[in-house]
């Protein structure tokens, strides 16, 4: 937690996917997000920090390194133990993802931080109506303009599919 507060009055967290068989993140849609990214460093004195998953090309990665490291902005990376995903979930004031991937979506929004979903080129019908269903629930916004920084409510129903799990195995012991 202290690596990414270092420095910082807030923190935004920011989830990077790859290029997948609907959505492309190469090193042209990088520039338009750095500089979507950059503008709000910029307007609101908060600072990025950005996190790739094994699919972010390092061709992207770079682009991004470049354009928001002088920023301020942080690229944090590591695998197995070294990880700093879910260190970013948990310590982050608010989260930014790509679209390009229901389980990061879901795991955003299973935190109590605001969520902001950063359009990439391409398109997935399944994942357009699972963001729009987020969006109208009030879960995730789509744009970086009007990010808040207060807590939201999880949405997280591994308890409820627990408690359902653990109804039906005791029906299935008493039936």
């Amino acid at each position: 937690k202290d690596r990414v507060r270092a420095g910082a009055e807030k923190v935004l967290g920011v989830l990077l996917g790859g290029s997948n068989g609907r959505y492309r993140l190469e090193e042209a849609e990088a520039a338009v997000l750095s500089e979507k990214l950059a503008g709000f460093m910029q307007v609101t004195g908060v600072r990025c920090v950005l996190t790739p998953s094994r699919r972010t090309s390092r061709q992207a990665l770079e682009v991004l390194r470049e354009r928001l490291m002088p920023l301020g902005g942080v690229v944090m990376e590591g695998k197995g133990n070294e990880n700093p995903y879910m260190g970013l979930l948990a310590c982050a004031d608010a989260l930014a993802v790509t679209q390009d991937s229901v389980s990061m979506i879901s795991e955003a929004v299973a935190t109590d931080r605001p969520v902001c979903i950063l359009p990439l080129k391409g398109r997935s019908s399944r994942l357009e109506r699972f963001v729009e269903i987020l969006e109208k629930e009030g879960r995730v916004q789509s744009s970086l303009r009007n990010v808040s920084f207060s807590p939201c409510k999880r949405l997280d129903d591994t308890s409820l599919a627990a408690e359902e799990i653990h109804r039906r195995i005791q029906f299935n012991q008493e039936g």
